[in-house]
């Protein structure tokens, strides 16, 4: 068996909508897809948007289930995902793209803090939050982390952990406005999303909380900073969001904006500003940055039949590329709402810049 199996983390592996042992390598693969799931799931929250993906796509899925403080950390979470990249490199012979979403977004930003070569081919988030913006707000974020561990759970003075009913918190998790959207989506796919979610291990809900919340991240100044430094190095980001999500529309959008900053070009619906530069346009509310590549050009209109032309100003950067999709009537779980959008911008994201 490869690959990295320990006490906080099991891998998978899917492929055109089916699971199999990691280590697995099917025919007439080409992309490999590192996802990162969010909170109060686990890898197979990942098996729909497989399906739509095809067979041109290995999704490599850990379970991220610490089962103590130091497990649970962001050292020490960050280092096994390092582990495993390299691993599913040695593996499948291509760095993967990594996708984190919601909590698997941030724990992805983490990861990049710390080792800013990670071998990746491109880097999609989605949902992410990116740190909090102050002293004051990061307190409010511990505070709440403090409180949302009360639903899982309790410590006693020997350490032993008592669970609470997963019934119970999964129906106060479920009942937030950020899953307002998720309500009607498919009976099938809603039993499914119980299912997987009784299955995660309370204690790992109660380890993350309090040591892997928002509270111990990097500062959203300090990541945002990391991501621009990632997109001049020549790695492309893309960031996909659901535009009735409006929280994480306005983190994709103050990210966006902080990347124009640097001479790129932000298009969107909410401005009307004419490109100070040559764009390429590949979907309604999905914008691409490209540097210059031989090739792209081309690559680009086989793709999708769409195109005008990629360049920036800095002549002297190979790839300078950030992708801003934006999923129209989705809310927070974009890849779960809408698994066809997702696939789409995926697939033009490694034509675009393949491995």
């Amino acid at each position: 068996m490869h690959g990295v199996q320990t006490d906080n983390m099991h891998t998978r592996i899917y492929c055109g909508g089916h699971e199999y042992e990691y280590g697995y390598i099917p025919d007439g693969y080409r992309y490999v897809l590192l996802v990162v799931h969010g909170f109060i799931a686990d890898g197979s929250s990942w098996s729909v948007l497989s399906g739509v993906l095809g067979s041109a796509w290995v999704i490599c899925a850990p379970d991220i289930h610490p089962a103590s403080p130091d497990g649970a950390s962001f050292d020490s979470l960050a280092r096994e995902i390092h582990s495993l990249v390299d691993d599913v490199f040695s593996v499948y012979g291509v760095a993967p793209y990594i996708y984190g979403y919601s909590f698997g977004g941030r724990l992805v930003c983490e990861v990049l803090m710390r080792y800013p070569q990670l071998n990746v081919s491109g880097v999609c988030l989605e949902s992410a939050g990116l740190g909090s913006v102050s002293v004051e707000e990061k307190e409010l974020y511990r505070q709440r982390a403090h409180e949302w561990s009360t639903h899982f759970g309790y410590m006693d003075d020997a350490g032993k952990f008592y669970a609470y009913d997963p019934y119970e918190y999964i129906t106060w998790w479920k009942s937030l406005s950020l899953f307002e959207s998720q309500k009607t989506l498919p009976p099938a796919v809603l039993a499914a999303q119980q299912s997987m979610r009784e299955g995660v291990p309370a204690i790992s809900l109660y380890m993350l909380t309090l040591y892997a919340g928002v509270h111990m991240m990097h500062t959203a100044e300090e990541h945002k900073n990391n991501l621009i430094s990632l997109v001049f190095s020549g790695i492309p980001l893309m960031y996909i969001y659901g535009s009735l999500d409006t929280k994480y529309a306005g983190v994709a959008k103050d990210l966006a904006s902080r990347i124009d900053a640097y001479g790129m070009l932000t298009l969107n619906k909410e401005n009307n500003r004419q490109p100070t530069d040559d764009y390429v346009h590949s979907l309604p509310s999905m914008m691409v940055f490209g540097g210059e590549r031989e090739g792209i050009k081309e690559k680009f209109h086989h793709a999708q039949g769409i195109f005008t032309s990629a360049n920036t100003k800095e002549k002297s950067i190979r790839s300078l590329s950030f992708v801003l999709a934006c999923c129209d009537n989705a809310g927070h779980n974009v890849h779960l709402e809408n698994p066809e959008y997702v696939a789409n911008v995926l697939h033009k994201f490694a034509c675009v810049w393949p491995h």
